[in-house]
């Protein structure tokens, strides 16, 4: 019943964000509602929308939620041991043009050969989801200091979200 009512309100949340970007909202407003449901539902501590250039490079954050700091562009020197995992996993999603989902990174664990972009096992992220969106110029990520805080079902939403959001940045 819980698993049903969860399901419930993430539709229900992504219901909202679709209605909000047909009804010709700000994009600002809409990639923030976005990036909340992000961080609400997959209950993660960073969360973002990062624009990409045509050459394949990520640029900034578009909008962003949970991240320390002043902005998720200007990264001070003590924020250093979270950017080297974002950033991996963001290059990782942009060189193979599909989802990335890191589920478990833990420092007492063996790595099975899988995570995409290997950082320092005892680095604090230690779950991350990265979502392309169609047609490329900008990525969805969630990450999260807690093991295995990102199942199929979160990177099943980050992809719902990245749909519903698709058109309205290909027009930007």
């Amino acid at each position: 019943e819980l698993a049903l009512r969860l399901g419930l309100q993430r539709d229900q949340a992504l219901l909202g964000l679709a209605e909000d970007a047909a009804a010709g909202l700000e994009l600002d407003q809409v990639l923030e509602r976005a990036v909340a449901i992000a961080q609400e539902e997959l209950e993660v501590e960073l969360a973002a929308i990062w624009d990409v250039e045509e050459e394949g490079e990520v640029v900034r954050s578009l909008t962003h939620a949970g991240w320390p700091g002043e902005t998720a562009d200007e990264p001070g020197a003590e924020q250093a041991d979270l950017w080297l995992p974002v950033c991996a996993t963001l290059r990782a999603a942009l060189d193979c043009g599909e989802p990335v989902l890191v589920s478990d990174t833990g420092p007492t664990e063996q790595r099975n050969g899988s995570d995409p972009a290997p950082w320092p096992l005892d680095a604090p992220i230690r779950s991350a989801a990265v979502v392309p969106f169609a047609g490329g110029g900008a990525l969805l990520g969630a990450h999260s200091t807690r093991r295995d805080a990102i199942d199929r079902d979160g990177l099943r939403l980050l992809e719902s979200i990245a749909r519903v959001l698709g058109p309205r940045l290909a027009g930007r």
